[in-house]
């Protein structure tokens, strides 16, 4: 794996996603989430990975950092995400309704974003300009 670290937020939307990453590409995995049953599912999906109760804010700086929480959660822990990325890879952000993409694609100085929609729901990818 070219990354030094793989970052999953909220893994019980991401946490499939995150495995086969990891599989794929032999990279180590942090994750951390505020609900213990998702952190005890994800361990159970990535035995080799590192997971924290808890927000972004405890986990190690990493290349690829990927949230899945709903706007209003992302705004409030988007310091600490924005934190913990290297900007070597990507940051995406999924979970937000489309009137929350703007004021969060501005939150996020010097990245280029491109965006998807699936149903209600957004994903917006930032890369380092």
């Amino acid at each position: 794996c070219d990354k030094s670290m793989q970052s999953v937020n909220n893994l019980r939307y991401s946490g499939k996603a995150a495995q086969v990453v990891t599989m794929s590409q032999g990279c180590d995995i942090e994750g951390c989430d505020i609900d213990q049953p998702s952190i005890v599912a994800a361990r159970e999906l990535l035995p080799e990975a590192t997971f924290y109760v808890g927000g972004a804010e405890l986990m190690a700086p990493s290349d690829l950092v990927v949230a899945n929480m709903t706007g209003a959660e992302l705004t409030g822990s988007l310091s600490a995400i924005l934190s913990i990325w290297t900007r070597k890879s990507s940051l995406v952000l999924s979970g937000m309704r489309v009137e929350e993409v703007a004021s969060l694609v501005a939150a996020v100085p010097g990245a280029r974003a491109d965006s998807e929609s699936l149903g209600d729901f957004t994903a917006v990818r930032f890369e380092s300009e």
